[in-house]
């Protein structure tokens, strides 16, 4: 069984196309568990969030959305080149991101609900690109088909893009205290280095703070002329460890009178043989006056 539609082409014309009855059920089908199934996994995901609520994430997540609502819409009116471009892109567009959240899911939420929805959602790509293009291919085609073809592929290309962009394969809490640990050791070592007066305190150094474990080791520090301890000249070394691996932190830290802090992602404390992740430079253009 085939649908017939009519598509203006211009004024007192028309093409007529026929799509196929299956192919529009499966594609509208396929477009609505997606929507339903993305809606379902980020209502319960964007809570846990730091920043946005429900509603300002949701508004955030429209782009990626709307075009699923938009596909059976066009498929069930007379603009089914625009529905089956549509499913075609986004279907291209999202396999990638749906592969990284289920795999960012996997390893840090443990929701079973979210998980399920977006193998649900990431299941269902492939039979949008593969039902729409074989329904593409058996209907005539209007005039400038290509160029917006072109059009909608550029916009699944957009969102690709800016998901990449966003993505972080870390959680944000955990990138913020993994950056706040890294400042934390510069700034202590840089003061206690060049006797920035009583920034350099030993004894103002926390034994925890954003979810890391500080340590110092070396020199005991002498009395300044100002009354505060300084290091010049002396060997010493911090260390910072998250309280709880791969929960507040990832990355252990490593800083000594070289003022470079060193890091491994691995569950021990860094040393100086580690990789160095911030230099007194990347300090000094973080400070640099605005």
């Amino acid at each position: 069984m085939t649908v017939r539609m009519h598509i203006a082409q211009e004024p007192g014309q028309s093409v007529l196309l026929t799509l196929n009855s299956r192919y529009l059920r499966v594609l509208t089908l396929a477009s609505a568990v997606v929507f339903v199934s993305l809606l379902g996994a980020f209502w319960v995901w964007i809570p846990s969030w730091k920043y946005p609520n429900r509603l300002v994430g949701l508004l955030v997540l429209l782009p990626f959305l709307l075009p699923y609502g938009f596909i059976p819409l066009r498929l069930n009116s007379r603009r089914v080149h625009s529905g089956l471009t549509l499913a075609i892109a986004m279907g291209c567009a999202l396999v990638v991101p749906g592969v990284y959240l289920i795999r960012f899911v996997s390893k840090w939420e443990n929701n079973w609900w979210i998980l399920g929805n977006l193998v649900v959602a990431l299941l269902m790509q492939p039979v949008l690109v593969v039902i729409a293009a074989r329904a593409f291919v058996t209907i005539p085609h209007p005039p400038k088909w290509g160029i917006k073809l072109l059009g909608t592929l550029a916009y699944g290309a957009v969102l690709f893009g800016l998901f990449l962009q966003v993505y972080s394969p870390i959680p944000l809490q955990l990138s913020e205290n993994e950056a706040a640990a890294q400042s934390y050791l510069l700034d202590r070592a840089i003061g206690m280095d060049f006797d920035l007066k009583c920034e350099a305190r030993v004894a103002d150094l926390p034994k925890e703070a954003a979810g890391y474990f500080f340590e110092y080791a070396g020199a005991s520090p002498p009395m300044t002329t100002e009354g505060c301890p300084g290091l010049k000249g002396k060997n010493f070394a911090i260390t910072a460890r998250p309280l709880i691996y791969g929960r507040t932190g990832i990355r252990s830290f490593f800083v000594d009178k070289g003022v470079a802090v060193h890091a491994t992602s691995e569950n021990r404390p860094a040393n100086p043989g580690d990789p160095i992740v911030w230099t007194m430079q990347d300090w000094l253009y973080h400070h640099r006056p605005a």
